[in-house]
């Protein structure tokens, strides 16, 4: 048994395990868990208060240095005023603007706040809202998923409430508009909608893409398909 490989053995859905032999038996099944990777791509949030008394130099330096990946994985927003209409406005623009040298827009940041938003990829796990990405994952897997009934994959923490860092969460275009981005992170009078709307449609996402796709693989190979909750199997 692979060392990653959960034996489940049973007769019914309703009944506890027992360890009995197929042939005795044909509701006997045996399980693979299956743990997917970690998902490979997050936006973070950062938020930058100026005070009035730095200098346009020292905020275009401050802006400059928290830059950590190429320019164009960043979203950058300014913070409203608190009797705009809007919590904040998209400012990409005039950020290229400001670290080419425009020290004009620096000046106008003086006692403002800035919101980053950055999309990350990491190099370890997979896009788990591609299609594609998950079936060569789970052909990589054939080898050790052969010889059982069925396949049991853990859900990602990111499923459940509280199991991630407030300044990060999974990400894949297209799940909620650009301009609602810092809503995801910052507190204000539309936040916890916005939040609401975009965990629903993440983990519908979920369901639509991974999970269907890892059931339709199973099925396609006359193999059960089941999820496992990992608080209550770990």
């Amino acid at each position: 048994m692979q060392p990653d490989a959960l034996h489940m053995e049973f007769r019914s859905p309703s009944s506890k395990p027992h360890r009995i032999s197929r042939e005795a038996d044909p509701y006997y099944h045996t399980w693979y868990r299956l743990v997917p990777p970690p998902h490979s791509r997050w936006i973070a949030f950062q938020s930058y208060s100026f005070t009035q008394k730095q200098t346009p130099e020292a905020i275009t330096e401050l802006i400059r240095s928290q830059l950590f990946s190429p320019l164009d994985s960043y979203r950058f927003f300014l913070e409203a005023d608190p009797a705009a209409a809007n919590v904040c406005y998209p400012i990409d623009w005039e950020i290229r603007q400001c670290l080419q040298g425009d020290l004009r827009i620096a000046k106008r940041l003086q006692g403002r706040t800035i919101f980053t938003i950055q999309e990350t990829l990491q190099s370890t796990g997979i896009d788990l809202f591609n299609r594609q990405s998950v079936i060569d994952w789970l052909e990589q897997k054939r080898g050790d998923t052969s010889g059982y009934d069925g396949l049991c994959i853990e859900l990602p923490a990111f499923c459940f409430f509280g199991n991630h860092s407030p300044l990060s969460v999974p990400w894949h275009p297209g799940l909620i508009e650009d301009s609602y981005l810092p809503l995801l992170f910052h507190d204000s009078y539309a936040s916890a909608q916005t939040r609401l709307f975009f965990w629903r449609r993440l983990i519908h996402h979920f369901r639509e893409v991974c999970l269907i796709t890892i059931r339709d693989w199973c099925h396609a190979q006359q193999r059960q398909f089941a999820v496992l909750h990992p608080e209550k199997n770990s």
